[in-house]
């Protein structure tokens, strides 16, 4: 990859430019706001579940099929919405348990792959590449890998108005001295689309939360700050560009264990 921090084993990379770096680490008042509201959220969220259960046991009770309300199953649906954006500001802060273990790319990757294409959805082809040379295990706790890489999916999908090719490719790399992650040897997760590119005055803040969202009109909000919180947390990065010819191409490095 460009500016020395990551070296691609197959070389440097022809197909990206206008590349970005985000690592600064989370602003330290931004991530204990985020852990306040994720913690007191999730209490009223609790309050509301236990009281749409509650009414729905009740009307179940009088109904011939015993199913609650369509107007409770929405509430509960709400509350599922809303739990799921507890988590996302929950990982951001950096307040959610983490268990690193050496994981197989290949298995985490295919595991992956139905879940991807229900993301992906009609008139975008999902294109898993695995390189023929052995892949070294990563280093990552498997469900924030798994929900980075379905965030990213997402972030490509919302691009993609008119359908597309969207590549996850997964090959052994190395990072340099005074690169934005420790020396030593990494696994790169290429996820890349072939949707609308984001506008350079853009390019450098997309990591920031909210900020796709307000400025582009697409994307999920917390998203891309999610991905990048997950990445350092791992002792990682995460790297956007533009591609050219048109679409993003996002890199995820993260650090490689020992070849078994």
């Amino acid at each position: 990859m460009r500016g020395g921090c990551f070296m691609d084993e197959r070389g440097p990379e022809h197909d990206s430019g206008g590349g970005c770096r985000q690592g600064d680490d989370v602003a330290e008042p931004l991530a204990l706001l985020a852990r306040g509201l994720a913690h007191d959220f999730n209490n009223l969220l609790l309050v509301m579940m236990l009281y749409a259960d509650l009414i729905g046991r009740r009307q179940g009770h009088g109904c011939e099929n015993g199913e609650a309300s369509v107007e409770v199953r929405e509430v509960r649906r709400a509350v599922e919405r809303g739990r799921k954006l507890t988590r996302q500001l929950q990982t951001y802060a950096g307040n959610d348990p983490v268990q690193p273990e050496p994981l197989d790319c290949g298995e985490v990757l295919g595991d992956l792959a139905p879940e991807l294409q229900q993301v992906m959805g009609d008139g975008i082809v999902l294109d898993i590449r695995m390189p023929r040379s052995k892949l070294r295990p990563v280093v990552a706790d498997r469900a924030r890998l798994e929900e980075a890489i379905l965030v990213l999916a997402g972030e490509a999908r919302s691009r993609m108005r008119s359908g597309g090719i969207f590549t996850i490719e997964a090959e052994n790399g190395s990072v340099a001295d005074g690169g934005p992650v420790p020396p030593g040897n990494c696994i790169l997760f290429h996820l890349a689309d072939d949707g609308e590119n984001v506008p350079d005055e853009h390019l450098t803040r997309i990591f920031e939360p909210y900020y796709a969202l307000k400025q582009l009109g697409k994307g999920s909000g917390l998203g891309l700050a999610v991905c990048q919180s997950i990445a350092h947390r791992a002792a990682g990065h995460l790297e956007a560009q533009r591609r050219t010819g048109g679409g993003m191409r996002f890199t995820l490095c993260l650090p490689a264990g020992p070849v078994c």
